[in-house]
């Protein structure tokens, strides 16, 4: 077809040394839908984005701006990155001690409420504290360096 043959400017972001469309290069830290596209985006993690002529991702990334990560790869979720980043899944001993943990704080917890409340001491204070403290931690995205 004629639109072959049309002469354009070659969008910012890549480089066509006269090419078709499908040739051109994306620079790194670029991307592009499909090769029969022009239009040329700015990744949100520039890292993400290896550029070249079918706009590759980085190992981990897939996905529209490679933002997505592929299975085996995660977004951290406490104390997220800015732009946002995929790293590799580690075994699941994380998971693990924050069960544990939650474990422990629960029946901390409850044995707190049973005292105060057989009692009526100055412990109902502590536990109205202290559930407070935990409802504060949780809704503020608890940030523990095991998991940053």
């Amino acid at each position: 077809p004629l639109e072959a043959f049309r002469c354009e400017l070659c969008p910012t972001g890549g480089i066509c040394n006269g090419l078709p469309r499908h040739r051109i290069v994306i620079d790194p830290g670029r991307w592009r839908a499909n090769t029969n596209m022009t239009v040329i985006y700015d990744c949100l993690n520039t890292d993400a984005c290896l550029g070249g002529e079918k706009s590759e991702c980085a190992e981990g990334y897939v996905g529209n701006l490679c933002a997505v990560c592929v299975e085996g790869y995660a977004q951290p979720t406490l104390g997220g990155t800015s732009p946002p980043s995929c790293a590799k899944c580690t075994s699941n001993v994380g998971g693990l001690v924050l069960f544990a943990q939650l474990i422990v704080q629960g029946v901390v917890v409850m044995t707190i409420f049973r005292v105060a409340s057989r009692e009526r001491n100055g412990s109902v204070g502590l536990f109205k504290t202290l559930l407070t403290h935990f409802q504060m931690m949780v809704r503020r995205g608890y940030n523990t360096p095991l998991f940053s």
